[in-house]
């Protein structure tokens, strides 16, 4: 009886130590560069959710989409390929004003945050510590607070833009947040400036996170809130830092607020 329980007990270490190693692989996580993403989802080099899917998955991570059918109108996560860094208005809403992802690559996300729907939102499949991701701005949003449009004004001295990430762990509790200028003409700013480079966001104070929301703020309010365009470009979720395919051009202020 005893052998039979010792052998029992070896062989249940023998498929335990055999399991390990694949749960241990099952969770290796992926950084989302969205060049993983099938291109039958983009139409005109952007994929916005139309096809109802709620969501789009680049490595280990799922970006939340909302799209309203009747409307044709959408909040959330976009992908895009688009390269336009000159036509001005909504009519260009999908594109960086790098007119790349980072590094060159082809493929990046594109935020929209909407009141209605609440914040922009990215899910992991398990908490993971984010050494960071990169951001910058839309050439919508870009042209619009520099030159100014029909519906916002142009950018002056103590006006800004700012990008919120919060990461919140399984617990659902807060974990820390960052928050990034995309654009800055504040008395204390040190040179005015409107983001057109791909900005590092560092991540990894705030420790392993299961979620992160994005939400955006502008000084030009109006009666229906916020005027300037409520977009950015976003790559390399969870990457590492790539310091020699950072620009030059612009320097964006990052406070971060851990908790």
């Amino acid at each position: 009886m005893m052998r039979r329980q010792a052998w029992i007990k070896s062989l249940v270490l023998v498929l335990l130590t055999g399991f390990l190693p694949l749960y241990l692989w099952a969770q290796n996580f992926v950084p989302a560069t969205f060049e993983d993403v099938d291109r039958k989802h983009f139409e005109d080099g952007y994929w916005n959710g139309s096809d109802g899917s709620g969501e789009i998955r680049s490595g280990t991570i799922s970006f939340k989409n909302n799209y309203n059918q009747e409307w044709g109108s959408w909040s959330g996560f976009a992908l895009s390929t688009k390269i336009d860094t000159w036509t001005r208005g909504l009519s260009n809403q999908y594109s960086a004003i790098t007119g790349e992802g980072i590094d060159g690559s082809s493929t990046y996300a594109v935020g929209f945050y909407s009141s209605f729907d609440g914040d922009s939102e990215l899910v992991l499949d398990f908490p993971h510590t984010l050494p960071g991701l990169y951001v910058t701005n839309t050439t919508y949003a870009y042209w619009s607070m520099k030159e100014g449009d029909q519906y916002a004004k142009k950018f002056e001295q103590g006006d800004w833009f700012k990008l919120t990430i919060e990461g919140r762990n399984s617990a659902g509790d807060i974990a820390g947040r960052q928050v990034v200028y995309l654009a800055d003409f504040r008395s204390g700013a040190s040179s005015p400036y409107i983001l057109d480079t791909w900005k590092w966001v560092d991540l990894a104070s705030m420790g392993p996170v299961k979620r992160l929301s994005f939400s955006l703020e502008s000084t030009d309010v109006g009666e229906w809130g916020m005027n300037t365009p409520a977009y950015f470009a976003m790559d390399n979720v969870g990457g590492p830092r790539i310091k020699e395919a950072e620009g030059s051009s612009s320097s964006c202020f990052i406070n971060s607020l851990g908790f």
